[in-house]
């Protein structure tokens, strides 16, 4: 009986994926372009709406806040000790978080010494206060490290970079996590083929690096760039 659980939800679990890869197959090919938009709103809150579901989602909440909490934590710590090592980030040093949903990408940088905040549409005070990602509530030029993993789940993509770079310190780091060549979720609301099609939106800084990661909860490229 468990092995017959065990096949079934391992074929359930390649046809999502098979119908995923379609579906992005087909998208990649009706939109001609490198980075594209999955569906069309009719305004602004509809895609507000449907960002709110996935983060109000009572077992999704639930899960976060619990057995996926250290899963998430530990990893985001060893990822960013990496990149505070790497590039030489100071303790003095303010990070912001864009999409932070629960916060342990927000909690990993405070336990690294670096005072961060998170901003998303549903708050998880008091490490993610109410922000929307492509209208950021802070002034220009406020934190030293920008970091995202959303940018699948921005309506506009460009808005994100363009605010990202705005509160961005001259010299400062903005760091995203995209999904490169797959199908995003059904929340997610973009599509990018290829890594280029990010790297260009940005204007006011110098993409430092662009390269593969290990995959990381359907995550599989990593951008980092610095502001000029």
């Amino acid at each position: 009986m468990k092995q017959l659980y065990l096949y079934l939800k391992l074929l359930i679990s390649n046809s999502i994926k098979f119908r995923r890869f379609l579906n992005y197959t087909f998208r990649k090919i009706i939109n001609k372009k490198d980075i594209w938009s999955v569906y069309k709103f009719k305004n602004y809150d509809e895609y507000i709406r449907l960002q709110k579901s996935k983060t109000l989602d009572f077992n999704r909440r639930k899960s976060w806040l619990s057995e996926e909490w250290d899963i998430k934590l530990s990893y985001f710590e060893d990822l960013f000790s990496n990149i505070i090592n790497t590039y030489n980030i100071t303790n003095d040093s303010k990070s912001l978080c864009l999409g932070a949903r629960t916060g342990q990408e927000v909690q990993a940088f405070k336990n690294l010494n670096i005072d961060s905040i998170g901003i998303d549409i549903v708050p998880s005070e008091p490490l993610v206060i109410y922000g929307d990602i492509h209208q950021i509530p802070f002034e220009n030029e406020t934190y030293e490290i920008i970091f995202t993993n959303i940018v699948d789940h921005s309506l506009y993509p460009e808005k994100l970079i363009k605010e990202a770079e705005r509160v961005t310190k001259p010299k400062g780091l903005i760091i995203l996590h995209i999904s490169v060549g797959n199908s995003t979720d059904k929340y997610g609301v973009t599509e990018i083929a290829t890594p280029a099609s990010i790297e260009n939106l940005f204007l006011f800084s110098d993409v430092i690096k662009s390269s593969q990661m290990k995959s990381w909860h359907g995550l599989n490229w990593e951008i980092i760039a610095k502001k000029k």
